[in-house]
């Protein structure tokens, strides 16, 4: 009986092996049938933070796409702010295409999140762009730029400058948070 107790327990341990030779930890391996995520989490030091979450292929001219915004006022102020999704060309040029806007308030402690449909422009060239969200927060205008593939194929890794001064001019502060910031 030991023996066969042995070969069970053998046998137990190379099923076991095998299973986990399976299992793959692969981070390049893209998630949701072949797509690549981006995730983002900014927080200021006085408490504000936005997250945003969506994909950095796919893209295609003349389609609409969804992305997950949250936003949290964790300061001891009302925030009386704005968010644009905004799509960029690399530098040198300085091409900003609105895709999504919305004002926002919100008290001390509160938040919403959101998921943004944007529509991507019918003329769009395929290749790199620039993702950007820009959002006005109490302490002053964050951009974070995620660069995207539009059309087929993987692009190289994005290696240029983003007209980030061009999205922000095309995303003013809202004029509640323009008072508040000339006190």
């Amino acid at each position: 009986m030991p023996g066969k107790r042995f070969m069970h327990m053998l046998c137990a341990f190379t099923l076991l092996g095998l299973l986990a030779a399976c299992v793959q930890d692969d981070s390049s391996i893209p998630a949701s049938g072949g797509r690549y995520p981006f995730s983002v989490d900014m927080a200021s030091a006085d408490g504000a933070r936005v997250s945003w979450q969506g994909y950095s292929d796919g893209y295609r001219p003349d389609t609409a796409k969804t992305m997950h915004l949250a936003i949290d006022n964790n300061t001891s102020q009302d925030w009386n702010g704005r968010y644009c999704v905004r799509l960029l060309e690399p530098m040198p040029s300085s091409l900003v295409i609105p895709l999504a806007e919305q004002e926002f308030s919100l008290k001390s402690d509160g938040g919403f999140t959101q998921d943004v449909q944007v529509q991507l422009p019918a003329d769009l060239t395929p290749g790199i762009h620039g993702l950007a969200l820009v959002v006005h927060e109490p302490a002053g205008p964050i951009v974070e730029v995620i660069p995207v593939q539009v059309g087929e194929g993987e692009g190289e890794p994005f290696q240029g400058d983003w007209p980030v001064e061009a999205a922000l001019d095309t995303c003013p502060a809202t004029q509640a948070a323009s008072r508040v910031g000339d006190r």
